[in-house]
């Protein structure tokens, strides 16, 4: 009897989980830097620096520790950073290295359960479409990300930012659900991956593609 192949509703989960851990927050943190700056006072150029300020204080993360966990463990270690970076982002009073700080936490997140986790599931699930699978994981990222735009305006005006970004945070954690049941739903499994070589080749491969 030919067994069934699960390969394709993993990447069902992987263009969901994806997107709700990183398209939801990545695209639309910027929305919420009007906001900063009328109730801080912080300027522009204060505001947009958390993000390059945090990628160079966390390439390390990806060589370090990615080879050393199953993708499925950084993917729920990374969304619950995101989850508590936005959570901070939420209840901050203006101290501008408190801010700093939780893009170094959120950037963290971003780092585990963003591209590469994600790249090693579908790359353990496909050889001949491969390409394709990859291709509908990144469409989920973009995707998602597009329609939380249309969420997050209208739900900052109906409370206020604070609580918006309280709530997008808390999205975020609804990635590893998501994963758990295809996870159970999915009775086979592809062969045993040798997790270091392959975790250590894509995460080279995307620090060198900028997409790190």
């Amino acid at each position: 009897m030919r067994k069934t192949f699960y390969g394709w509703w993993v990447t069902l989960a992987a263009f969901l989980t994806f997107g709700i851990a990183v398209g939801l927050p990545y695209y639309n943190m910027p929305f919420f830097y009007d906001y900063y700056q009328r109730e801080f006072h912080w300027s522009k150029a204060q505001i947009t620096f958390g993000f390059p300020l945090a990628a160079l204080l966390t390439l390390w993360i990806g060589p370090v520790l990615v080879p050393r966990f199953s993708p499925r463990k950084l993917i729920l270690a990374g969304t619950a950073l995101t989850c508590a970076a936005f959570l901070g982002f939420g209840t901050m009073h203006g101290a501008l290295w408190v801010y700093y700080a939780l893009w170094f936490l959120y950037t963290a997140g971003y780092i585990l359960s963003g591209p590469i986790p994600h790249q090693l599931i579908i790359s353990h699930w496909f050889r001949r479409n491969r390409g394709k699978a990859m291709g509908i994981l990144y469409v989920g990222v973009g995707l998602i990300g597009f329609l939380g735009s249309y969420i997050v305006k209208p739900l900052t005006e109906g409370t206020n930012f604070h609580s918006a970004l309280i709530v997008w945070g808390a999205s975020s954690a609804t990635a590893p659900r998501t994963k758990a049941c295809i996870r159970m739903a999915t009775a086979n499994r592809p062969p045993k991956i040798r997790s270091r070589r392959s975790a250590s080749a894509i995460c080279c491969g995307n620090i060198r593609s900028g997409c790190c």
